[in-house]
């Protein structure tokens, strides 16, 4: 198994260029609140990913580390993870919690109640598609009910993993048993489990499930994976049927790799801190234009 999280969707789950930030229209800042990362699983987590157009790497960051900015500024905005794929096709995707649906709204009225940024977003959004191929917008609500150990702090992972489970029409009991049946292999043998269940609720096909695992560093994917193999060694005659019916109920699974982009992401200078990986480097002052000499 694999889960950890911290919305709304890019503007509600989004950044703003950083052409319009340093441009003669230069936007002025507000005092951003302290709105901090959740310190337990969210219940609603909303993600969107963009799919990037083949070498427009550098320049969608660019763009979008000025957009992630500005969003910063904005008094209230929630924080928003920025996580890029390590493998597979070239993908960015924004998560960010909350406690439910309706805070969604309070969300949104937050950000687009921003006049600076709204006025700013037509062109930021118009700009974006160079780089962009494609967009999802999805969200989940979270299984706690097969979730594994406490929440991490998510200012210490660097890493993801994050498994996507789709299930047969019917069969999601079959696919909560062979979880559930799966932690309790490493609660027998006293192995450390952390990951996180979310069950997707819009945005996708069918009954399908995200398990996210978070790490410092890539080391501690090579732990998670021993303890897996240690805990499902010598599976009594129970736990093979729960996991053979498990296995029949899907239909997909895939499992990549992500690593956490500290400039993407939305958080502000006061939550960020002085850690290295996460503060950012300061606003170059406006240098005016020298006169021409006649």
């Amino acid at each position: 198994m694999r889960c950890d999280t911290p919305s709304p969707l890019r503007s509600l789950v989004r950044p703003l260029s950083t052409a319009v930030l340093l441009s003669a229209v230069f936007l002025p800042l507000r005092a951003a609140a302290q709105v901090a990362l959740p310190s337990q699983a969210p219940a609603v987590l909303s993600v969107f990913c963009e799919s990037l157009r083949p070498g427009t790497a550098p320049d969608y960051d660019s763009h979008n580390v000025g957009w992630s900015r500005q969003l910063e500024q904005i008094k209230d905005a929630p924080p928003q993870i920025a996580l890029r794929r390590m493998t597979g096709p070239q993908e960015v995707c924004y998560l960010s919690g909350q406690g439910s649906f309706a805070a969604g709204d309070t969300t949104e009225k937050i950000i687009m109640g921003d006049a600076a940024y709204t006025r700013a977003l037509p062109n930021l959004e118009r700009k974006n598609t160079a780089y962009v191929s494609g967009t999802r917008a999805m969200y989940g609500m979270y299984r706690g009910d097969l979730a594994a150990g406490n929440y991490p702090d998510l200012m210490k992972r660097r890493v993801y993993m994050w498994t996507e489970f789709r299930v047969r029409p019917g069969a999601e009991e079959a696919f909560d048993n062979g979880a559930k049946t799966y932690r309790a292999l490493f609660a027998r043998k006293q192995l450390p489990a952390e990951w996180r269940v979310y069950q997707v609720v819009a945005g996708a096909q069918g009954a399908t499930y995200w398990v996210f695992e978070s790490f410092p560093d890539l080391s501690g994917m090579d732990k998670g994976m021993a303890d897996g193999m240690k805990a499902t060694e010598g599976l009594t005659e129970a736990e093979r049927s729960a996991f053979k019916t498990f296995n029949e109920a899907l239909t997909f699974v895939r499992t990549d790799m992500w690593r956490v982009s500290s400039g993407l992401t939305v958080m502000n200078a006061a939550v960020r801190g002085d850690d290295p990986f996460w503060k950012r480097p300061a606003l170059a002052p406006r240098v005016a234009a020298k006169p021409k000499t006649p």
